[in-house]
């Protein structure tokens, strides 16, 4: 995925936008609550949320209501892209990663592999 670089100044973004830190009331969000990774860098980092919370109407909204150019967009989804595959190995998170993934247009379902079995590969089991 590419984007150019930034042209404007660095913000203070939010950067831990996760659903566990966000209160929403009657659909719509009220307030952030977790502040402890507020740092200054691309304001894009916050629009990982429309990846990770959003179907793809709820993120044209969100785009158009926020009126985000294409580049920011771009880079929103790569920070989107970033978290959850930071996150796939984690048990308690993995559904969120692999939702957000989806919502990117990446298959990432983990393989299962049956209890018992082995998977084959290039005619030799793997263990």
């Amino acid at each position: 995925m590419r984007a150019p670089t930034i042209d404007a100044a660095l913000v203070r973004a939010l950067v831990a936008e996760q659903p566990g830190n966000l209160l929403v009331r009657e659909g719509r969000l009220a307030a952030p609550i977790d502040f402890g990774q507020t740092a200054v860098g691309d304001p894009a980092c916050d629009l990982a949320l429309a990846w990770q919370w959003c179907d793809a109407g709820g993120r044209a909204a969100l785009r158009e209501a926020l009126g985000t150019d294409e580049d920011e967009w771009r880079r929103g989804a790569g920070w989107a892209l970033w978290k959850a595959v930071i996150t796939l190995d984690e048990p308690d998170r993995e559904a969120a990663a692999v939702r957000t993934l989806d919502q990117l247009g990446i298959d990432a379902r983990p393989a299962r592999t049956p209890r018992g079995a082995q998977a084959i590969e290039g005619g030799q089991a793997i263990r």
